[in-house]
């Protein structure tokens, strides 16, 4: 895809301008309103204007660092890329500090870093001027030892731009909180779901609770209940294709593959089955992969309209994305932020309802006519867990998503409450 080709949405265009007047700026905005464009087309603009520009790409995990790479390599060919953090990468890696100020030094041209926020403190130790610092998933630069590293690279930094569906403010202004003015910024520019929704940038989600008339005995065979659970919803409903699972724990999601048929039976019914988890790693069927591949071949198979099940505990909550994904079934209890974020995995429009909207076949904001209408959230019910999963579900798409009340207002609220 060529950069002509992509035409911005009125919040991509706004937060644009508002991040060349400014040189700090929060940007809220839900998932899926289009924060890796913003950061891109932001990169493009300032490293026309500066011969030998040094940008700073920040997520808070390796598998996000490799998606963001993919998508901006899609649009540019002419930057200077490395990783630096501990896991794969397809461009070159950096680890030292001291090889990362000469290869910044020495290198012409622009060039972007892409790099954890374990390893932002070997940035800051390189003291190398950065035109532009760009937070992705910045709550997770609220925590204490990721705030003084962010701290620590302020100062070498011309502009630092933090982007978030669900800040963590501190009720102290001056410590390590999103609301920290002087490191992240005053200008905040608040983007309302609502309005993501009507003007067609985000899918409306749709929530249904899965009530089991039994207990889910934690002690006594879990797996067997959760494989009962899955195969009785993903064989007896509609938009079950591609469909994304939060497992209660890395050890549940391995005993579900190991210890039942659930791999078979899903393989026997023309379906692939992805998971991974940052204890086990990431795996396609019985194949244990890269987890570049395993983000490259997700994509591949969503482009293609096969049919996959993807299972993880914690590692796809954020950040990660994947036009095809239906459904996402929940069945661990999670913070309001996570809940949030896991909601919105499944918001992305489709790859057939872009093209259609591209070629003027079909008009943004038109649900009723989108092959892939909105978002599905399942919520199983058991009669001893799952009603508080329910329960916070509810809340957040009734209030972000309907009344369109911003995420940070909401977290305050409940925290107060």
């Amino acid at each position: 895809m060529s950069l002509s080709a992509i035409k911005l949405r009125p919040q991509q265009t706004e937060a644009l301008g508002i991040m060349e007047e400014h040189n700090k700026v929060r940007v809220i905005a839900a998932t899926s309103a289009g924060k890796s464009y913003i950061i891109f087309f932001d990169i493009h603009k300032k490293a026309k204007n500066k011969e030998n520009s040094l940008f700073v790409i920040v997520s808070s995990r390796i598998l996000l660092l490799q998606q963001l790479e993919k998508e901006y390599s899609k649009l540019f060919d002419n930057t200077h890329i490395v990783h630096m953090h501990s896991g794969e990468a397809k461009s070159r890696k950096i680890t030292d500090y001291l090889e990362f100020s000469y290869w910044a030094e020495v290198t012409e041209g622009p060039k972007i870093v892409f790099v954890t926020y374990h390893s932002l403190k070997k940035i800051v130790k390189s003291e190398m001027n950065i035109d532009a610092l760009y937070l992705d998933e910045c709550h997770n630069g609220a925590k204490s030892h990721f705030f003084e590293y962010i701290k620590g690279v302020e100062p070498y930094c011309n502009n630092l731009y933090s982007f978030t569906a669900a800040p963590r403010y501190h009720s102290d202004p001056t410590k390590n909180g999103n609301n920290n003015s002087e490191v992240f910024g005053s200008q905040v520019y608040n983007v309302n779901t609502l309005d993501l929704i009507k003007n067609g940038s985000i899918l409306p989600p749709k929530s249904q609770t899965m009530r089991i008339p039994s207990v889910r005995d934690k002690k006594q065979n879990p797996h067997e209940s959760d494989y009962y659970t899955l195969m009785d919803y993903l064989y007896n409903n509609d938009n079950t294709e591609r469909v994304l699972i939060t497992c209660p724990s890395s050890r549940s999601l391995m005993d579900l593959i190991c210890l039942t048929d659930f791999l078979k039976d899903l393989n026997d019914s023309g379906y692939d089955v992805f998971h991974i988890t940052s204890k086990y790693g990431a795996f396609h069927n019985k194949t244990k992969i890269k987890r570049s591949e395993f983000l490259n071949r997700m994509e591949e198979y969503g482009e293609q309209n096969k049919k996959f099940v993807v299972l993880h505990y914690s590692i796809l909550t954020e950040g990660w994305s994947n036009n095809s994904i239906q459904t996402s079934i929940l069945m661990r209890q999670q913070q309001l932020g996570a809940t949030i974020q896991n909601i919105g995995r499944t918001l992305r429009i489709g790859h057939s309802d872009i093209d259609r909207i591209q070629k003027g076949e079909l008009t943004a904001g038109d649900y009723d006519n989108y092959e892939k209408p909105c978002g599905n959230i399942i919520i199983p019910v058991y009669e001893n867990v799952g009603s508080n999963i329910e329960e916070q579900v509810d809340f957040v798409i009734d209030e972000v998503f309907t009344k369109g009340n911003y995420v940070h207002d909401l977290i305050k609220e409940k925290k107060k409450s």
